[in-house]
């Protein structure tokens, strides 16, 4: 923020509150969203954090649209996080327990894992808003594996119906 956006260090609180703010604006609104489909809202949700992360990158360059993208960060990744609690609970529930506890593991070693590869990227002499568009590129992913999940899903669903009509 200081070395791309321009930013004086002392704004850097609020940026970080506009952060947290957006967080509590995503999980709100996750919940609503999942409320209506869990699985649609996970691939609409890592499709919009895939496109904020690479806008991010060309919005970083103005205070005014880097701190507006800081909110829209943080509101997109909470907004994923209850469906994908509640897809856990959906798929397991012989064990809700280990599966919540899974959903939190999976998130700090996340995490630590972006934290890893952004530093990689910036050490490696890309610059500052390269982490972005590695996060963009692991939501890319991730929601390849939501929609494999989905047809998975699906196809389990499916047969289970064809196993009912033949009984």
């Amino acid at each position: 923020m200081t070395e791309v956006a321009g930013l004086d260090v002392s704004l850097l609180p609020l940026v970080v509150a506009l952060y947290g703010v957006g967080m509590v604006v995503g999980n709100i609104l996750g919940g609503r969203l999942a409320d209506r489909s869990v699985m649609g809202s996970i691939y609409g949700v890592m499709t919009t954090i895939t496109v904020v992360l690479l806008v991010f990158t060309l919005a970083a360059t103005t205070p005014w649209s880097a701190c507006l993208f800081v909110f829209f960060v943080g509101a997109s990744g909470s907004t994923l996080i209850p469906p994908l609690q509640a897809r856990l609970l959906d798929v397991s529930p012989g064990a809700p327990s280990l599966a919540s506890s899974m959903n939190h593991s999976a998130l700090n070693v996340a995490n630590a894992l972006g934290a890893a590869l952004g530093g990689a990227v910036i050490t490696a002499g890309w610059g500052f808003t390269s982490p972005a568009l590695v996060g963009a590129g692991l939501a890319v992913l991730g929601l390849g594996v939501a929609l494999v999940s989905g047809r998975l899903d699906s196809v389990t669903t499916q047969r289970a119906r064809w196993a009912r009509a033949e009984a």
